[in-house]
């Protein structure tokens, strides 16, 4: 039989990349390289810091930066909603989730909301009524850089520096050897780019153009769109652009930004035209700009923005741009320097981004090299992205959780300083909230992070968040986890324990109704963000397991907190009384947990969310040796759950699920799904669904994914390697702060030989359990034999002592 013949094409790329052995010197250990420009926002290069951010495509002779702020956003309405009031409709809420009558009972809620002042704000697209949103992020403004093309391209290759944030561009053609340099310095707060020209040619000739406009992506979470109504100012020169953009004064109130660059050039010269920026035959090029929001804007805030530019007393540019990059270094590279992961990953490092992905879909295990490398970006994306503001991207039913659950373990108690107090600045709205929506005492936190509220103003019929009672129970878990990590015994009493108090002080006024059981009713709930099946069910429903994991989670922490502080509350009789009355969970016929734990109400297995998980992660009550049952419960659901539209988020929820319960080859199916099917870009952030809108839940949460994956902890527990992908077979994770008061400075595995070792740093004297479930089979600490007893060790620890234990386990072959 003749052989079939096909004809296929490969398309080269637009330039020639950069080979490998020529990237020793240029790929950052802590950091990536992409093999060819970005044509998106998704795809290009971050860098930033305190609020402010640079995105940069690599583009050689077409290059766009966008400048972003933290603090720029537009109102669409002058005035924020209050809360709506439909306490007073609570009891006839009830009594139709009662009878069945889930609908009725969702659009009683939202039509009073309608006649307290919310009939404009909640709009009907199809059959989804919108939830209400009155605020939207938008960039700075746009620079482009346009240079006349000199083809063909050679060596082109484009790095991130996670230890400096410096991006650099590089490449080659018929002028020489090209390099655009850049970085946003933390202490300075300035925009920093560098342009150098090879010795061998005219020189830099480019044109520098800033536009205020629309940054488009692939989706509609993709745009960041310009307001409305803006007047723009401009105050060009050939060595100062001053921009001022004042926001439409009927809703903002005056408020406005300015952005200065100041130009120095090493040679050549420089013009205006048609308010653009032409260089000519310049060496070197320094561009230096500062971002400042004004809440006046004025002739005199603007001008002081590039006044602040002027002052700097500038001699030699390179030699300035050296100095700012080696002092963001010492501020960055300590912040990354604590925490590191090797994976024993060889050469990979230096491959490209491109290379990785690649490498990633054609294994069938996992690339070592491109997890590295996801490590290093969450911990700086979370480092990065704090400034005045926390990574708040999307709502506080997953994806915010996400993206900061990294920085307990990770050491950055900084960034998640920065969320605390995030927070804390709202509670007087969440006491609005749970006033006016159910009418109890406490607070209720908003789904919404709104950059200046905490009022709960989103949420309609479809998606009613405002019956959503967990929110804040939630956020407070990152608090106690804070506490875990750092034994802070003053954080405990004056940050924790006061919003515990208001969370259960709601759930005191809310826990009204009693079943025939003798146990509360959770009603009206709201299970993020799903419904049960059938036609008569809104996703209003009774019983919503996660609000029964949170409120057990509140009262015990309380009772916990109180007790090693000392506290004699006199409320702590009345919240052990509530925990005797939580309602019961229920399986279904598989033995898997129940989403809703109320009999008449028929399960909904493809959803996105698994909400219902909650006290395996990020709660920690369910495990294996203290909840059998319930923990193969979870794993039973876990495996059952659908994908229903294939966010991110749900596949990550799943991951640590998997994880906290041991279930290995559920954990690494999914990362492995992650890592493949379109959720990581040539940047490598992440997007929320396959290939489609830029969403950093995955790169935020992923250093907490294999931290866990490595060592699980809670208080008098460290076990090793607990959901460790066989084919990890070696490697050594360092710079951990345990759920157990002790920080581990290093661990190193080698399963080949059996051999797993940690470096201990103990924050109090305790007795810990030192566990491996895969066959522990001696443990020695400082030099000392300890007793091995059904693969668990106790060992003994002092406050502020170090501790060096080698453990001997079962060999393992990846």
């Amino acid at each position: 039989m003749k052989k079939k013949e096909f004809k296929i094409i490969r398309y080269p790329f637009k330039y020639s990349a950069m080979p490998v052995n020529k990237r020793q010197m240029i790929v950052p250990k802590h950091g990536y390289c992409s093999t060819y420009p970005s044509d998106s926002y998704a795809d290009a290069m971050v860098t930033a810091g305190t609020g402010i951010k640079m995105v940069i495509y690599g583009e050689p002779y077409r290059e766009t930066i966008i400048f972003q702020h933290e603090k720029l956003y537009v109102k669409q309405y002058r005035d924020n909603l209050n809360p709506p009031r439909i306490a007073h409709v609570l009891p006839e809420v009830r009594r139709l989730l009662k009878e069945g009558k889930s609908k009725e009972a969702v659009l009683l809620s939202v039509k009073t909301a309608r006649e307290d002042g919310y009939d404009e704000r909640l709009p009907w697209s199809g059959d989804k009524e919108i939830p209400h949103r009155n605020y939207n992020s938008h960039p700075a403004f746009i620079m482009k850089l346009d240079t006349k093309e000199t083809l063909p391209v050679k060596d082109y290759i484009r790095t991130l520096d996670f230890t400096s944030s410096e991006a650099v561009v590089r490449w080659s053609d018929t002028s020489g050897d090209w390099v655009r340099k850049s970085f946003v310095s933390i202490p300075d707060k300035l925009c920093v780019q560098f342009l150098e020209a090879p010795e061998s040619s005219e020189g830099i000739n480019t044109t520098l153009e800033i536009s205020v406009g629309d940054v488009a992506g692939t989706h509609l979470w993709d745009r960041h769109p310009m307001p409305e109504g803006m007047m723009i100012d401009r105050d060009y020169s050939e060595n100062m652009l001053l921009t001022g953009c004042k926001y439409n004064p009927d809703i903002m109130s005056g408020k406005g930004y300015a952005g200065a660059t100041r130009i120095l050039l090493d040679g050549g010269c420089a013009h205006i035209e048609n308010n653009r920026l032409l260089i000519h035959n310049a060496r070197k090029v320094l561009l230096l700009t500062k971002i400042e929001v004004l809440e006046q804007y004025d002739e005199t805030g603007i001008q002081e923005v590039a006044e602040s530019l002027r002052r700097l007393d500038i001699s030699n540019p390179k030699d300035y741009y050296e100095l700012l990059l080696g002092n963001n270094r010492q501020v960055l590279g300590e912040l990354m320097e604590r925490s590191s992961i090797s994976l024993d990953c060889g050469d990979d490092g230096l491959l490209s981004t491109e290379e990785l992905l690649a490498l990633q879909h054609s294994k069938q295990d996992l690339c070592p090299a491109l997890l590295e490398k996801l490590y290093d970006l969450g911990r700086y994306f979370l480092i990065t992205e704090s400034g005045e503001l926390p990574p708040a991207i999307g709502q506080y039913n997953i994806n915010v959780n996400l993206q900061v659950c990294s920085g307990n373990l990770t050491n950055l108690p900084e960034a998640m300083e920065v969320f605390f107090r995030f927070i804390e600045e709202k509670l007087p709205d969440f006491k609005l909230n749970a006033m006016n929506i159910f009418g109890c005492r406490g607070i209720l936190g908003d789904i919404h992070p709104d950059i200046d509220n905490g009022l709960f103003y989103h949420f309609s019929s479809t998606w009613p968040h405002h019956y959503w009672v967990s929110c804040v129970g939630w956020i407070y878990n990152e608090f106690w986890g804070h506490y875990l990590v750092t034994g802070d015994l003053d954080f405990l009493k004056n940050r924790i324990l006061p919003g515990l108090r208001e969370i259960a002080l709601f759930f005191e006024d809310y826990l009204t109704d009693i079943d025939e059981n003798g146990d509360y009713i959770f009603y009206p709930c709201f299970s993020p963000e799903n419904s049960p099946r059938g036609r008569n069910w809104s996703p209003i429903a009774i019983n919503a397991c996660m609000d029964i994991m949170v409120c057990r989670e509140v009262l015990d922490n309380l009772i916990t907190g109180c007790d090693i502080l000392g506290i004699q509350d006199p409320c702590i009789d009345k919240w052990q009384s509530m925990l005797s009355k939580l309602p019961a969970y229920l399986l279904d016929e598989e033995g898997a947990l129940k989403e809703w734990a109320w009999p008449q109400i028929p399960e909904n297995y493809n959803h996105r969310h698994v909400s219902h998980h909650y006290d395996v992660w990020p709660g920690n009550a369910i495990t294996w040796e203290d909840t059998p049952e319930l923990a193969k419960a979870v794993l039973l659901s876990n495996r059952k759950r659908g994908q229903e539209d294939d966010s991110a988020h749900g596949i990550i929820h799943r991951i640590f699920t998997a994880i906290r319960l041991k279930d290995r080859e559920d954990a690494f199916m999914n990362l492995k799904q992650i890592l493949e099917h379109g959720f990581i870009n040539r940047s490598l952030m992440a997007n929320h669904f396959p290939y489609l809108a830029y969403f950093p839940d995955f790169t935020g949460s992923l250093p907490a994914v294999l931290v866990e994956m490595i060592v699980y902890s809670s208080p008098g527990i460290i076990e090793l390697l607990p959901a460790l992908p066989k084919m990890l077979i070696k490697g050594e994770l360092r710079g951990i702060c345990s759920f157990t008061f002790a920080h581990l400075n290093l661990i190193t595995w080698d399963l080949d030989k059996g051999i797993i070792t940690i470096d201990l740093h103990s924050l109090s004297s305790q007795a810990t359990d030192i566990r491996y479930r895969y066959g522990l089979k001696s443990l020695e600490i400082n030099g000392i034999k300890i007793p091995v007893a059904d693969n668990v060790a106790n060992i003994n620890v002092e406050k502020d002592a170090d501790y060096h234990l080698i453990l001997e386990v079962e060999p393992c072959k990846g």
